[in-house]
């Protein structure tokens, strides 16, 4: 998995959340709530109160030293600035509905331009392209129904946005002294308002997401005056820092003018209409198809690049990953002369972050399909290239599905684009609903009777991946017993390490999946740690099926006749990283087949069965490791760190026992579902068998 969700972070940092910058977080101070702190916000008795870190005097307080009554007649806010971060300088302008909270924002910032809003019932987003997607993930909903809380002021005016307070107490940094009050919103999730005991202001706001937590601090407060001229003036932040612990990568957002009531359009905050106009098919097709390769479970397309100094490479190898944003090397945006801007956070499955910047590409080909000026992101790979043992140029996923419907063919080992208007569903195959959580597809569905939600990851190569929130939230090592701990994959940030089993039952929509292998993660920090969904599906899961992404219409197909059966975990034990002609053990599997015969991590496996790992080709090797049948004994030559070779026999063999479950939860669908699409049930996927 590939996943980037930092830049949908970066985005609402810069976009609605900048009156997380100035007025929100402050509105922030949202802890408000349901406590009639609008009515007592005058009283000197509240305000003395606040030293004894009264949710209500806190708040009242608050409002008295910005403004008091002179907030009860504002109605609207129009917000405009400069914001930074990671080297990058650009603009933004907000829109804010003081009585609904709905809201909206856009913002340029080096090559990277956007928009976001609340149209009162869900959030939705648009890339630079102009491509519109309706956020309707739960983490999306929690933090928008968070952000119209505090858009509503509904800490002054609790009737516009119940929400639940509560004192934490007491803190103290250095000489200054607070009090921290935790707020919910209705449909939200809680955060804490730091309120300086001193000045009687919001100091910083802290929100936990799904992967993060968040702190903005607010400063230069400064008096902004209201209509009728003549009435009393409001005072609000116009400085903003937002910070998820890495300093580095700070968003820093300097409000520039602030106007009152402004007129605002009846669609104002609906959704823009405007769908990207920058992709094409060759003549008058309405389709086109090209070739893939797998390998590991990944696909693989040949892709030309196009700089805009004409330059042109191709064909080159690119992942393509419905879980990833348009990706390419810094080799490649060198060999292309492509200009690069900015050092941002990349953060992804493993714990760590890497950094990448951001360019422009004029054209993308994939056979007869054409994108044009692609924002691009640029990062090494490195560690991709060396899992998968070819040289890999970088990523298309999200751009590409929002344009076309795609089909991916495992068994035929062909990819088709096709234009949205042109997609017949008819043989598509079951049709699966589902939202975005934030750029990437998750469906309704359950593992052996537990229900969640799943991403849908072409980019993972694994089967099912349970993020570590929803593991322990359901005892799942108790339950499975699993016997296995291994390093079972490697991306943006690093490595994966979980407890692996076989479940027995997966369900996505209406479409059941038997025995996955399933990867119990232990990761504290990165996207597999996301609380809001319960796993990932990856290729090891999706081979089974032809599968079809329609991003327009938020549907996934999935039809029988993939290249595989029941998945299979690694028969020698082994996690193999290329190097040169050799292959590295990076990790073995304690009393699997590898370790058991001697095989330590560090070895160099220079031959299998006397032929040289580099006349083989070390994918091939891995291949054979991984699905020759239980029962093959195999001969490898390593060579250790003290440089001496040893002649090993491992015997290949089933390390993931059948799976014995204890007794199910009962599945719930989760409580922002959207209603399902009736489909076809009670009936098994038939899949074919493994080819050997």
């Amino acid at each position: 998995m590939s996943d980037r969700r930092h830049l949908r972070a970066l985005a609402g940092a810069i976009g609605c959340g900048l009156v997380a910058a100035t007025l929100q977080a402050s509105t922030s101070a949202a802890l408000a709530a349901a406590s009639g702190a609008g009515a007592a916000a005058t009283s000197r008795s509240a305000a003395h109160g606040a030293t004894q870190g009264s949710p209500a005097a806190l708040l009242a307080r608050f409002k008295e030293v910005t403004g008091g009554p002179a907030w009860d007649r504002l109605r609207t806010l129009h917000t405009r600035g400069k914001v930074e971060t990671g080297g990058l300088a650009g603009t933004f302008e907000t829109w804010e509905e003081l009585g609904t909270g709905r809201g909206t924002s856009r913002f340029q910032l080096g090559p990277l331009s956007g928009a976001e809003g609340f149209d009162g019932v869900a959030p939705w987003a648009q890339d630079p392209s102009g491509e519109v997607t309706i956020q309707r993930g739960e983490e999306a909903l929690e933090a928008a129904r968070n952000e119209a809380y505090r858009t509503t002021l509904a800490w002054w005016y609790p009737e516009r946005w119940p929400a639940a307070l509560r004192a934490l107490g007491e803190r103290r940094e250095g000489r200054h002294h607070f009090s921290v009050v935790e707020i919910t919103p209705r449909g939200g999730r809680p955060f804490e308002l730091w309120m300086d005991l001193a000045s009687g202001l919001p100091d910083r706001a802290v929100e936990r997401g799904g992967v993060e937590t968040v702190t903005t601090w607010l400063a230069d407060w400064r008096t902004v005056e209201t209509a009728p001229s003549g009435s009393p003036p409001v005072r609000l932040p116009f400085f903003a820092r937002t910070s998820n612990g890495e300093r580095k990568y700070d968003v820093v957002a300097r409000a520039e003018a602030v106007d009152v009531d402004p007129p605002l359009a009846g669609d104002a905050f609906a959704p823009p209409s405007r769908r990207a106009d920058d992709f094409a098919l060759e003549g008058d097709a309405g389709s086109v198809e090209m070739p893939i390769t797998l390998r590991s479970n990944h696909v693989y397309v040949d892709v030309e690049l196009g700089g805009r100094s004409g330059a042109k490479l191709g064909p080159l190898p690119m992942l393509f990953d419905s879980g990833g944003f348009n990706v390419v090397t810094p080799e490649v945006a060198s060999r292309l002369g492509l200009a690069t801007e900015g050092a941002l956070q990349a953060r992804g499955v493993g714990e760590g972050s890497e950094e990448l910047a951001l360019t422009h590409v004029a054209e993308v080909r994939l056979a007869g399909a054409t994108l044009r000026d692609q924002v691009f992101y640029v990062m090494a790979l490195d560690g991709l290239t060396a899992v998968e043992g070819v040289t890999v140029a970088g990523v298309l996923g999200f751009e590409v599905l929002q344009r076309f419907v795609v089909e991916v063919d495992y068994a035929r080992r062909r990819l088709t684009l096709t234009l949205p208007e042109r997609f017949d569903p008819a043989a598509a195959g079951t049709p699966v609903p589902f939202v975005f959580a934030g750029h990437i597809p998750a469906v309704d569905g359950s593992v052996d009777g537990i229900a969640g939600r799943f991403t849908i990851d072409t980019g993972s190569r694994s089967a099912l991946s349970l993020h570590r929130p929803f593991v322990e939230a359901h005892h799942l090592l108790e339950r499975y017993h699993p016997e296995v701990e291994a390093l079972t994959g490697w991306g943006v940030g690093g490595p994966v390490h979980a407890a692996v089993t076989r479940a027995g039952k997966l369900t996505l929509g209406a479409v059941e999946v038997p025995l996955p292998v399933t990867e119990l993660v232990s990761s504290e920090k990165g996207a597999l740690a996301d609380r809001y969904l319960a796993g990932n599906v990856g290729g090891g899961v999706l081979r089974r099926f032809r599968v079809t992404f329609d991003y327009r219409r938020e549907r996934l197909y999935l039809a029988p006749g993939g290249d595989a059966g029941a998945d299979v975990f690694d028969r020698a034990g082994l996690w193999l990283v290329e190097h040169g002609e050799e292959l590295v053990v990076e990790d073995t599997i304690p009393g699997g087949p590898a370790a058991a015969a001697g095989v330590m991590p560090g070895d160099r496996v220079e031959a299998l069965d006397g032929v040289a790992v580099g006349e083989l080709g070390p994918t091939n090797v891995v291949a054979r490791l991984r699905h020759d049948p239980p029962g093959t004994s195999v001969r490898l030559r390593v060579r250790g760190s003290d440089a001496r070779e040893r002649d090993l026999d491992v015997e290949l063999r089933e390390v993931l026992a059948a799976p014995s479950l204890a007794p199910a939860e009962p599945a719930s669908r989760p409580r922002d579902a959207q209603p399902a699409t009736p489909t076809p049930t009670g009936q098994d996927t038939p899949v074919p068998p493994m080819p050997q």
